[in-house]
């Protein structure tokens, strides 16, 4: 956003800075920042000089300055004490998921196991049988088949 103001403009408890002064602050190219100023995502106006002149801090969309220094880290502590609450909530539920669906797959498995162990005893007495009725050892597609 553009304005046609004097270059002695200040803005409230606050700075005028230049194009380079607010790239060196916030570590990024010029260009950067006059991309920021064209897009509207800074608040600037041209000098009589050509300068760009940029208030800092920034003010917000309802026009007060941004949070001050002492409120933003009390802020943003509380913001991240939340986002852990949230993050632990969630990794109690997918461990208790986890530990669901373990559970099922061993008893699955366990049940599996189990008619296995009662199916082998089974098919070997009839092999057994099988090759003593006929006192010749009979393939296993012939045994299958009933032949």
């Amino acid at each position: 956003m553009t304005n046609n103001k004097t270059d002695n403009r200040t803005s409230e408890g606050g700075e005028v800075l230049t194009v380079a002064v607010l790239a060196e602050r916030l570590q990024v190219s010029s260009e950067a920042v006059r991309k920021r100023i064209a897009r509207g995502k800074l608040e600037a106006w041209q000098g009589a000089s050509g300068r760009w002149n940029i208030p800092w801090p920034q003010p917000d969309k309802t026009g007060q300055q941004d949070r001050t220094k002492a409120d933003s880290p009390k802020v943003e502590a509380a913001v991240l004490v939340e986002r852990v609450r949230s993050l632990e909530q969630q990794l109690a539920d997918r461990t208790a998921e986890r530990d669901h669906w373990r559970e099922a797959h061993e008893k699955a498995l366990a049940a599996l196991e189990n008619q296995q162990r009662l199916a082998l005893p089974a098919a070997a007495r009839a092999l057994t049988a099988s090759t003593e009725a006929g006192g010749q050892h009979r393939g296993f597609w012939r045994w299958f088949i009933g032949k």
